[in-house]
């Protein structure tokens, strides 16, 4: 009768630690496959974003929101939001994609908040172009537009076929809040880093962004710095960049 095979402590020890340093070299590369499983998506969740935002032009006169400079009830993604799914603004609310697409798979996620209607408006969506004059802009009031949605605080529109090079224009993108110093993501981008919203490098220190001609695009920070609407970045934490 044969006996069952014994192994010594040392023996145990050397099969631990070679599992370890295997375990150890291959995480990185698992957390790498990971991320780029998670650019992919955000660059199909942009697609539909603004696949949304074309739908919304359609309708209504070839005008493309922005963001509402003050009032969240008409920021854009309650506009573009399915019905029931932001409680206090449902009746805003035009059916056109579903929350879950309107936000990036690497941040933290979107959740409605009864206590801060503001939080729940803009906390964890992409980042919408705040608009601000610029020469590759047709800056139109919503006074100008009225008889779509009345509003007494107007937010700003794009009218598409004022843009003179839509593919230079950045209209959605990856973004920190650069105030707070997290990667809590806010529901609007700005150029010059006036605003707690600014592009951010989530995805391998690049961001993902979308032009005004509906292409996504993966820009590094010097990338972002040197296009001609140029725009500042930060880190995924929050950190702006200096040039």
């Amino acid at each position: 009768m044969k006996s069952a095979v014994k192994f010594t402590l040392i023996e145990l020890l050397v099969v631990i630690a070679i599992i370890a340093i295997l375990a150890a070299m291959l995480l990185p590369a698992l957390n790498q496959a990971r991320e780029r499983g998670k650019a992919s998506k955000c660059v199909n969740n942009q697609k539909q974003v603004v696949a949304a935002q074309m739908l919304y032009a359609g309708d209504y006169n070839d005008y493309f929101v922005t963001v509402a400079n003050e009032d969240p009830r008409w920021s854009w993604f309650v506009l573009l939001a399915i019905k029931g799914e932001v409680p206090d603004y449902e009746h805003h609310a035009l059916s056109y994609l579903t929350i879950r697409a309107m936000q990036c798979p690497s941040a933290p996620p979107w959740a409605y908040n009864p206590t801060n209607s503001y939080a729940t408006a803009y906390v964890g969506m992409y980042g919408m172009l705040w608009m601000k004059p610029a020469p590759y802009l047709g800056r139109e009031t919503y006074a100008d537009f009225a008889e779509i949605i009345p509003s007494s605080t107007p937010p700003y529109f794009i009218k598409i076929s004022r843009v003179r090079r839509p593919s230079e224009l950045p209209v959605l993108a990856d973004n920190s809040n650069c105030w707070n110093k997290t990667n809590e993501s806010r529901g609007y981008v700005t150029p010059d880093g006036e605003e707690a919203g600014l592009p951010s490098l989530r995805h391998q220190n690049r961001c993902t962004l979308t032009m005004g001609d509906g292409h996504v695009d993966s820009r590094s920070a010097t990338e972002l710095w040197n296009q001609p609407f140029k725009m500042k970045a930060c880190t995924a934490d929050g950190i702006v960049l200096s040039y």
